[in-house]
C-alpha cells in the first residue's frame, strides 16, 4: 500500500520483525487487495466497505473457501490496526469474519494406527535424505503419535535436542508456531528404539527431507493408500496430531490442551474425536418411552 513517503518508512520496519511466512502472507494480502481494486492500494482504501468487498471478491471470484478468506482478512486487519495505531490510517477496522463450516474432528483409531505402522514397516519406496524409508516413516509416525507435533516441528527436529536416557525431546521456540514458547515432549521407549535404527548416516536432522514437501506428501499418500486408510486433505499429518489429542483426552480428560500447547480449551475442542474421547451420549441417558420394544409395527 502507498500514500506518502512517510508511510513507506513505517510498515517495512514492522515486516522485518516478523517471520518469513508472515511477511509472505502480508505481501500476498496486499497484492490481492490491489488486484481487487484494479490499481495500487492506498491507505485511503482501508475502509470497512472496501475490505468487505475484497473479502466477497476472494470468495466469489477467486473461489477461496471461507477459512482462507478469513485468514487473508486477519492479515489485512493486523496491518490496518498497526497503521491506525501509528495514525497513518484514519480509523480502526470493524469488518466481521465470514461464517466458517466447522468439520467434525477425526482421528485415527487404534486399529487404523496399527495399519499405518504396518504400512511403514512394509515401505519399499524411496529413502529420505539417505535414511531408510521404512525407518524414516516409522520414526515420523511414532514421534507424531507420541507428541502431537505440528509438521514444521517434525521437519526441524535435531538429534541434539533428544535425551536418550529420559526420552525427553526439547524443542526450542524458534521452530514452533508463534516462535514464543518452547516445548518439552516425551517419547515412548518403542519410539526411541525405532530412532536408534535411523541414526546413520550421521546428520543434524532426525527426519531429513528430500528437496520439497510436495514430494513427501505424494509419498505419504502412497503410504496411506497401501495401509487402506483415507488420504484426503484432512488425513495428513495433522490427523496424527488430532489422534494424539483424542486418545490422551480419553484416558486423562482435560490434558490435551497443555500437551498440544494450545492457547485455550476452545482450540483443543476442534481436535477431539468424540468417538474416541467417549463423551456421554444423549441417547444413552434419555429414558426410552417404549423400553424393550425394538420391533416396527
Amino acid at each position: 500500500m502507498a500514500d506518502s513517503g512517510r508511510k513507506k518508512e513505517v510498515y517495512p520496519q514492522r515486516m522485518v520483525l516478523k517471520s518469513f511466512k508472515t511477511q509472505r502472507q502480508d505481501t500476498q494480502a496486499i497484492k490481492t487487495f490491489a488486484e481487487y481494486l484494479g490499481r495500487e492500494a492506498l491507505l485511503s482504501d482501508l475502509t470497512d466497505q472496501s475490505v468487505a468487498g475484497w473479502m466477497a471478491w476472494l470468495l466469489r471470484t477467486k473461489n477461496l473457501v471461507p477459512q482462507s478468506v478469513n485468514a487473508s482478512r486477519h492479515r489485512m486487519l493486523c496491518m490496518w490496526r498497526f497503521l491506525a495505531r501509528k495514525r497513518f490510517a484514519a480509523e480502526f477496522p470493524e469488518v466481521g469474519m465470514l461464517a466458517e463450516p466447522q468439520p467434525v474432528p477425526t482421528a485415527w483409531t487404534q486399529e487404523q494406527m496399527c495399519k499405518l505402522f504396518a504400512a511403514c514397516r512394509a515401505w519399499t519406496g524411496p529413502d529420505f535424505g539417505g535414511v531408510n524409508g521404512a525407518g524414516w516413516f516409522l520414526a515420523l509416525t511414532h514421534i507424531a503419535y507420541d507428541t502431537g507435533m505440528r509438521a514444521a516441528e517434525l521437519w526441524a527436529l535435531q538429534w541434539d535436542w533428544l535425551d536418550w536416557e529420559t526420552g525427553d525431546l526439547v524443542v526450542p521456540a524458534v521452530v514452533r508456531k508463534g516462535h514464543r514458547q518452547g516445548m518439552v515432549y516425551s517419547l515412548h521407549a518403542d519410539t526411541l528404539a525405532i530412532l536408534k535404527t535411523i541414526t546413520e548416516p550421521q546428520r543434524e536432522l532426525i527426519l531429513p527431507m528430500d528437496r520439497d514437501k510436495a514430494r513427501f506428501y505424494s509419498r505419504f499418500n502412497t503410504l496411506l493408500e497401501s495401509a487402506g486408510l483415507p488420504h484426503d486433505r484432512r488425513s495428513k499429518l495433522h490427523r496424527l496430531r488430532r489422534t494424539c489429542a483424542s486418545w490422551l483426552e480419553s484416558v486423562l480428560p482435560g490434558s490435551a490442551t497443555a500437551a498440544l500447547g494450545h492457547s485455550s480449551r476452545r482450540v483443543t475442542e476442534k481436535y477431539l474425536d468424540v468417538r474416541i474421547t467417549k463423551r456421554t451420549k444423549p441417547s444413552d441417558l434419555l429414558p426410552r418411552p417404549e423400553a424393550g420394544r425394538g420391533e416396527v409395527a
